[in-house]
């Protein structure tokens, strides 16, 4: 418009299942429209498939041979040899590499058993790995043994795509050490799935995805835009439905399935990896802001107490926040917390993603594929990220670094949890600006 920019149009595809944190969302494409025909961007093409090389490094395990080799197998989850896919009653499984992997469903949830690895020797300075499956720590499991001790250990998120994982070994660097695998739950997602086991002298992250996602959280869905915004207003702005179709019919409440999103409105930004979506909360939401709490330049470290003395806590909260990286491993904050409850909303600084962790939120016994965890990219910008939460009695709206990015997940906590903290691991951070509103109800 006016000349000076480049008119672009998105085309939004909403998917019934296979989105990125499961189930049904969406992805967008940019490109052009002739009033018939859509014509996407090149880099928004999917059509190319992603290379599956192997990193560069030691092999400890990849499964591709006909049994387990040296490995040591107990009960009857992981069965006599790796699988080749999804078993009997698994979901379809993706992101593992080859043509094996380590697959304890064997008989269901229910089966359980172990692999160990044979001894070797830390010679790099991570060991990474393809994970997915149960999360259940400590029973659905890969562990590392020095000595005989775990001293260090991950677990699955709850989904059958296999993501990489790292752990930094460095102070174990020489030492003899085995890799053991654990499925002891009987449960829902009672199970874990693991390839491509490897030393190497750098992290692993995934490749990016071609795919472009409107919303990286689980309940994101159908969103419709809405015409006829008066011209000088100029905006697009459209709401989502806030489900899931994997546990749609599931939900603990009645007679409705969820409500709608908060508005949001679209723009797009060129990036230096391309032109990307960016969504806003409405400024008309600012309405509905009540009393406020704000905090500036607070250097915050492990078992922090930052909204004890202020009793701050609450079921619709907004919460505004600057966040430099500082040493901390990840950060974030603690919402609708109480009665053994509590919604994770975290920044992990070596993975360079944001994340929902909803596996004790309050009611997620209603549907195995509801709990979990829910992670999106996020790159900080001069060592800081910014985030824009929205909490509702049942449901997270998160934005990160102004909308280049959105989570919005599903919660059902007590009535009683409502309490907020922020907590740390591994280091400090300095928060530079922090605001938390309390909201009026629309009604």
């Amino acid at each position: 418009d006016n000349n000076s920019q480049k008119i672009k149009w998105v085309l939004d595809v909403n998917l019934g299942s296979g989105s990125v944190a499961g189930g049904s969302g969406a992805q967008y494409f940019v490109g052009n429209f002739d009033g018939k025909k859509f014509t996407a961007d090149k880099e928004f093409l999917s059509s190319k498939k992603l290379k599956n090389n192997t990193p560069q490094g030691i092999m400890i395990a990849d499964f591709e041979g006909r049994n387990y080799g040296d490995w040591k197998v107990t009960g009857d989850a992981f069965g006599n040899l790796p699988a080749k896919g999804n078993l009997k009653n698994q979901g379809t499984l993706t992101g593992y590499m080859g043509k094996g992997f380590a697959n304890s469903f064997h008989g269901g949830d229910i089966s359980t058993g172990t692999l160990a690895s044979p001894s070797f020797k830390i010679k790099d300075k991570y060991i990474s790995f393809l994970i997915g499956g149960g999360h259940h720590p400590n029973t659905t499991c890969i562990n590392l043994l020095i000595d005989g001790k775990v001293v260090k250990t991950s677990t699955g998120k709850d989904n059958e795509n296999l993501e990489w994982n790292s752990w930094d070994v460095n102070q174990y660097l020489t030492k003899d050490a085995t890799i053991q695998i654990v499925d002891n739950d009987k449960g829902g997602w009672g199970h874990i799935n693991i390839d491509q086991i490897m030393q190497t002298n750098k992290v692993i992250t995934k490749e990016k995805n071609n795919a472009h996602w409107v919303d990286y959280g689980k309940d994101f869905y159908a969103a419709v835009s809405y015409s006829d915004i008066p011209a000088k207003d100029g905006r697009r702005i459209w709401i989502g439905w806030m489900s899931n179709w994997q546990y749609a019919q599931d939900l603990p409440t009645n007679p409705w399935r969820n409500a709608q999103s908060i508005p949001r409105s679209l723009s797009l930004k060129t990036f230096t990896d391309g032109i990307k979506l960016i969504q806003k909360p409405v400024n008309e939401l600012c309405e509905l802001r009540g009393e406020k709490f704000q905090f500036k330049d607070i250097t915050l470290g492990e078992n922090n107490k930052l909204f004890e003395a202020k009793s701050l806590e609450g079921s619709t909260l907004e919460i505004e926040a600057e966040i430099e990286l500082g040493t901390s491993n990840n950060f974030g904050f603690e919402v609708r917390k109480g009665d053994n409850q509590k919604t994770i909303i975290g920044y992990d600084v070596l993975k360079h993603s944001l994340f929902i962790d909803r596996s004790k939120s309050g009611d997620t016994k209603f549907n195995d594929q509801f709990t979990g965890i829910q992670t999106a990219p996020l790159m900080p910008e001069s060592k800081k990220i910014r985030l824009h939460i929205f909490i509702d009695r049942s449901s997270l709206e998160v934005f990160g670094n102004d909308g280049e990015v959105v989570m919005t997940d599903l919660i059902f906590p007590s009535e009683s949890s409502s309490g907020l903290d922020f907590f740390v691991k591994g280091g400090k951070v300095q928060i530079e600006k922090l605001s938390v509103w309390k909201l009026r109800s629309i009604w």
